[in-house]
């Protein structure tokens, strides 16, 4: 005797909407619930979220996709990292890399050993000694390289533990996965929702569709982007203003043609006057964007200052996106769980904002597999959780800057702070280190790129170990950034790297 299956309901398609519904389709004809997403081709997408993190391989790995097919298929490149550009002080820059930073020397983890000596050596930097940094400074590419076997265990091989992740037209990539979450059994449907029938709970019962269609459902997810369809509209969720924290509200995007010189392994985030914008390469086009506060900027003047500050010829007219920053305290409120900008929304900087798409369709979906069709305390504590943190990350960029000479950077130096980004920051400033969660998404590595990169210290000496002798800490810091060079050297030409996965898949 069958069992009557529940049905999961969509609405909206874009990025979260199909990663969504690709990570619901695994497996489908076997899981207890069927799936439909309702998306309606009179809303476009926001469409400008074109850069990753390396955790986004988690996604592709579950959703068992060949990346060489997704690369081709996206107009994707490689990412190694994010290249931050005049945040400290004019013609400064640094590289939040991804992967291992140096070796360590003989039982002293290289990031201890470089606290206890960069002051008395002058060597002030970390990008140096990533190797994903140097690579991607020289415009190259491989995942990491095999460790050869009978190798000694604590032999350096620079090129082993690399760490990438991808840059993609987000159009493309919802198409890509819209083919997937459909060839798997879900349901599309082209319509808009006029009306949203509540029971007496207040819980979500049906969407009465502009076709006169009418679909009932057991759990709907509101991928409607900003406006929030279900979970703010119908159910009066609020998100937690954080612009006290975040001041940009606001972006303007534009694309630019790409030209035939190499091809960039990182995103760019360059400061500007009123906020940061990005460049994100991509094989056929340049995504650029401002990120910026109206509160200190025009729209005229932060797109004039976007189309004076880009490389390449615009192939696109400039797009304004305002936008809010905070998260909904419950973004999953009786049957209705919010994923996506319906969520909240923080902002690019650090590519955070698919990572958290996938990052809570996936618990979603583990719930589901459990039974647990109504957990949602758990879900909203774990998605507040990863949210603040990621916040106060993306704030520290903001607050530690050294940009005295213009109103929007100094009033980020005077901002008002989270109270454990406090704790943190003076923490650091003590002992140079960091307690994080183990489940926190950014390490200490990756705080302390942007805390050195921005120069947050003015000197390490309170770290110094004077028992380390100045010589032998300088030759140590020459052999281990000799070595990366040398072996960067070796590895393909990014955009020579790309032509071959295309080849291999006859695009």
């Amino acid at each position: 005797m069958s069992t009557r299956k529940k049905h999961i309901v969509i609405l909206g398609g874009g990025t979260s909407g199909w990663v969504t519904a690709s990570i619901l389709s695994k497996n489908l004809k076997d899981a207890p619930y069927k799936v439909t997403i309702i998306e309606s081709d009179k809303i476009a997408p926001v469409g400008v979220g074109e850069a990753s993190i390396p955790p986004i391989y988690s996604l592709i790995e579950y959703l068992e996709i060949d990346d060489s097919d997704l690369l081709s298929k996206v107009d994707g490149s490689l990412k190694y990292g994010i290249h931050f550009e005049n945040w400290s002080k004019p013609g400064e820059s640094y590289m939040h890399a991804f992967g291992e930073l140096g070796t360590p020397y003989k039982d002293i983890p290289f990031l201890d050993f470089w606290f206890a000596s960069a002051n008395r050596t002058g060597i002030d930097a970390l990008t140096p000694f990533f190797p994903t940094a140097v690579a991607a400074y020289n415009n190259k590419f491989s995942p990491p390289a095999p460790r050869p076997k009978g190798s000694p265990p604590k032999a350096f091989y620079p090129l082993c533990n690399l760490s990438y992740a991808l840059h993609f037209d987000a159009t493309l990539m919802a198409n890509y996965l819209k083919e997937y979450a459909v060839a798997n059994g879900v349901k599309h449907i082209n319509a808009t929702v006029t009306e949203v029938t509540l029971a007496k709970k207040g819980h979500i019962s049906s969407l009465t569709l502009d076709n006169d269609e009418t679909i009932k459902g057991s759990l709907f997810v509101d991928c409607s982007g900003e406006r929030g369809r279900l979970i703010k509209k119908e159910l009066k969720q609020e998100i937690e203003d954080w612009s006290d924290y975040l001041p940009c509200d606001r972006a303007v995007a534009v694309q630019t043609k790409s030209d035939e010189n190499p091809l960039p392994s990182y995103t760019k985030a360059i400061a500007m006057n009123a906020g940061w914008r990005w460049q994100i390469p991509l094989q056929s086009r340049t995504g650029n964007g401002y990120v910026y506060c109206s509160k200190y900027l025009s729209d005229e003047e932060a797109k004039a200052e976007l189309l004076a500050a880009v490389d390449g010829t615009p192939i696109s007219e400039p797009r304004l996106i305002p936008f809010k920053t905070g998260c909904l305290a419950r973004p999953w409120v009786k049957n209705c769980v919010a994923i996506g900008l319906s969520s909240g929304f923080m902002e690019p900087m650090e590519s955070t904002s698919i990572h958290l798409i996938y990052t809570f369709a996936l618990q979603l979906r583990k719930n589901l597999d459990d039974g647990n069709w109504n957990d949602s305390d758990a879900f909203n504590k774990l998605f507040s959780y990863k949210t603040e943190r990621i916040r106060d990350f993306l704030v520290m960029h903001y607050h530690i800057n050294k940009k005295d000479n213009l109103p929007f950077w100094r009033d980020c130096q005077t901002m008002t702070l989270p109270s454990e980004l406090v704790n943190k920051l003076a923490e650091f400033k003590q002992t140079g280190r960091i307690k994080l969660d183990p489940s926190d998404l950014f390490s200490f590595e990756s705080w302390v790129q942007i805390l050195v990169g921005q120069k947050y210290l003015d000197d390490y000496k309170a770290f110094e170990n004077p028992q380390i002798p100045q010589d032998l800490a300088t030759q140590f810091f020459k052999n281990v950034f000799v070595a990366i060079q040398s072996e960067v050297k070796k590895l393909p030409d990014h955009r020579a790297f790309l032509n071959n996965v295309n080849k291999k898949m006859n695009v």
